[in-house]
């Protein structure tokens, strides 16, 4: 198995305040990837970056946007950018009613 050094490369996970995408972005951040967060809930979000920043402190920031709408999509992504520099990872994760 080919080894990654994730160190100081930049991650821009959504659907990052709780479940998979949470653990995804905690994961990247302990692994040393500087994490842009993003998420519709505030309140979730914040519970999400405080845990993450506990186990990786200084490594993760967030925004909440919708990814479903084009203009918070890339106000997350030059806020993202803005923090911490090129970004080389994005992760997706979206709920969809139906």
């Amino acid at each position: 198995m080919m080894d990654f050094d994730l160190v100081d490369k930049v991650a821009v996970v959504s659907g990052a305040s709780r479940g998979i995408g949470k653990a995804i972005a905690t994961t990247l951040a302990c692994e040393g990837a500087c994490v842009m967060l993003v998420a519709r809930t505030k309140k979730h979000l914040d519970d999400a970056v405080a845990e993450v920043e506990a186990r990786a402190p200084g490594r993760v920031d967030a925004v909440v946007a919708d990814m479903t709408e084009p203009r918070e999509v890339a106000d997350a992504v030059g806020a993202a950018r803005a923090r911490f520099g090129p970004i080389s990872i994005t992760v997706s994760l979206s709920l969809i009613q139906i």
